[in-house]
């Protein structure tokens, strides 16, 4: 399975709403990134299977909020930046579906580019099609 990730940063204008239609029709699945609702992210929600959640720039609170939202959706929640065991059992204990974790495995940088951000939605998407060796874990 390939997911496909729409930062925060990513505008939500005509061009991202055509390449997120022409993209799903592929069969490819969305994870919308650092999820809030006052970002207005509404538009993007009809194409997004997962939604992440910054575990450490959203209040304990407010994570329980939205996890019920997005499970009301049928949405499952990703939780992002859990760096403990013990933020892991309370993120479980509030419902992630998933989880982002540097307790599982540290991520290492092969090597990078700049781009700005309204073309870090399109080479994101380029860059995922041509690696197929993503994997997914479900926790439960």
């Amino acid at each position: 399975m390939v997911v496909e990730e729409i930062l925060e940063t990513v505008a939500e204008d005509e061009e991202v709403i055509a390449a997120c239609k022409r993209i799903k029709k592929q069969g490819y699945r969305f994870a919308l990134d650092d999820f809030c609702e006052a970002k207005g992210v509404r538009p993007l929600m009809r194409f997004v299977d997962f939604v992440k959640i910054d575990v450490q720039m959203t209040s304990f609170e407010e994570q329980a909020r939205l996890i019920a939202k997005c499970h009301g959706q049928g949405i499952p929640v990703v939780a992002e930046k859990v760096e403990t065991n013990e933020k892991f059992r309370r993120c479980m204990g509030i419902g992630y579906d998933y989880f982002q974790a540097y307790i599982f495995y540290r991520p290492q940088i092969i090597g990078s580019e700049a781009f700005p951000p309204t073309r870090q939605f399109t080479c994101s998407c380029c860059k995922s099609q041509t690696n197929r060796n993503l994997t997914c874990i479900k926790l439960r």
